[in-house]
């Protein structure tokens, strides 16, 4: 079937990157113990980005991005932005995307990344809904594309 994985395959079109997000480098500012050193810690053959509000501002002022720029900004609530930001930075690089309170449990992100799949997003626990603390994607993925070029203003949405 399509879920089925090669586990002898090496290549992936999903890049062997990990994003995170934060307002600064200065990760003491985060309320809660943060994952990034373990990131880095457990996948050292996977290069790991932290993302501060300075460069998802300068990625979304890029031509390829500057439709949403406006929308970004127009966000009332911090969380909307952050929630577009990290689907933007896959679509710009693909790879993985874990939220600071997201630690590595094992090596099975690779069983992931060579899966194939353009998108890929965990259901919550009950199932009803989907989550985005942590993502994996294609650069430049149809899917997340889609979802950048319907977004809207999404106003009346506390989480997109």
């Amino acid at each position: 079937n399509s879920f089925d994985i090669d586990l002898n395959k090496s290549d992936s079109s999903i890049p062997r990157i990990i994003h995170q997000t934060w307002k600064s480098i200065n990760l003491s500012t985060y309320p809660i113990n943060n994952s990034h050193d373990e990131w880095i810690k457990y996948y050292p053959d996977y290069k790991i980005r932290l993302w501060t509000d300075k460069d998802i501002d300068e990625l979304i002022s890029k031509k390829e991005y500057k439709y949403l720029y406006d929308i970004y900004k127009g966000y009332p609530y911090s969380i909307q932005r952050a929630d577009l930001s990290r689907l933007i930075i896959l679509h710009n690089q693909g790879g993985i995307y874990a939220d600071l309170d997201v630690f590595p449990c094992s090596r099975q992100i690779e069983n992931l990344r060579l899966s194939n799949a353009s998108f890929i997003v965990p259901r919550s626990v009950s199932g009803s809904s989907l989550i985005n603390h942590f993502l994996v994607a294609q650069k430049s993925s149809p899917i997340i594309d889609f979802i950048l070029h319907e977004i809207g203003p999404l106003k009346f949405c506390r989480r997109i």
